[in-house]
């Protein structure tokens, strides 16, 4: 049997490691390297609650290198993302194991809100116009610049709804950027943008 590498199998993504088993292959769990904040260690044990049967579960090395020559050791047929902090560790896997997968050169439109709107709109796609910014005078000048009075105001890089802010006015807008500023994301990394 195959085994198939799903990296960050949490939330919705647990749905892949049931489905690689009904197709017969073997799921091999990879999680991101480095410590991991209380909420991602909450999220990955109600996830791992839900398998039918516990899959092998790695902790990817802070060391690309050692984690690409363990991958290679399973001979995966796929490497996957099982949610968002997933995308870019299984893209570049995929990518220097030689596998079908997302191209590492769009990894920025594929994890970062900006990335992907502007890639939107360079493929004449309706898109949302943003802008990253790395405070308040940042937000409401952009604001103010293109006449808006309401926005969303959320993190480059989340998950979910975390740190989502709807805004009804450019007072509102303000205070959920400076708001943010003082937040660590869901992965523990203080957000800045």
């Amino acid at each position: 049997m195959r085994n198939i590498i799903i990296v960050e199998a949490v939330s919705t993504g647990y749905n892949l490691v049931e489905d690689a088993r009904r197709r017969g292959f073997v799921p091999v769990v990879f999680e991101s390297p480095g410590e991991e904040s209380e909420d991602v260690r909450k999220m990955r044990e109600g996830s791992y609650s839900l398998f039918s049967a516990r899959p092998e579960i790695i902790h990817a090395s802070e060391d690309y290198a050692q984690t690409l020559a363990l991958a290679r050791k399973y001979d995966p047929l796929l490497v996957l993302a099982g949610s968002e902090q997933g995308v870019g560790l299984a893209a570049r896997l995929s990518h220097d194991l030689g596998l079908l997968g997302n191209p590492i050169e769009k990894l920025d439109a594929m994890t970062e809100k900006s990335a992907m709107h502007e890639a939107l709109k360079n493929a004449g796609v309706r898109y949302i116009k943003g802008k990253v910014v790395r405070g308040p005078d940042e937000a409401l000048a952009f604001c103010r610049e293109n006449g808006f009075s309401a926005a969303v105001v959320k993190p480059i890089q989340s998950a979910g709804s975390q740190g989502l802010f709807l805004c009804d006015s450019l007072d509102e807008v303000e205070k959920a950027v400076e708001t943010l500023l003082t937040f660590r994301d869901i992965y523990g990394r203080p957000i800045d943008r």
